[in-house]
């Protein structure tokens, strides 16, 4: 979401790991793309910023994120300097790999 790291740490990981052994995710809550304001979420109560970012409302805290994915695709191709088909496979070619590679079964309509 270009908050939690910075473009030069996102820009290193990708050269040091390679674009097909990341996984791009988000801790997206249930906020995400939500307006501004205040929400209460089960017990918790958090705030939407002006920045998107969700926070514990008077705090510094971080309490989640509002980057959705299709966000967390276009951010990583923009701040990491990459192709958006590099992105995007980051959130599809790559977990399911994993996902096989761990002993899980991809079938269609499963």
């Amino acid at each position: 979401d270009g908050k939690h790291l910075p473009d030069y740490f996102v820009q290193n990981l990708i050269r040091a790991k390679g674009k097909n052994r990341i996984i791009l995710v988000t801790d997206a809550m249930a906020a995400a793309a939500a307006p501004i304001g205040r929400y209460t979420l089960g017990d918790l109560e958090v705030e939407v910023g002006e920045e998107r970012v969700v926070r514990l409302p008077g705090t510094p805290y971080l309490a989640g994120s509002a980057l959705t994915l299709d966000e967390a695709v276009s951010n990583c191709a923009h701040f990491a300097r990459i192709s958006l088909a590099s992105a995007v496979k980051m959130v599809t070619v790559n977990p399911a790999k994993l996902f096989v590679e761990i002993g899980g079964v991809l079938e269609p309509d499963e």
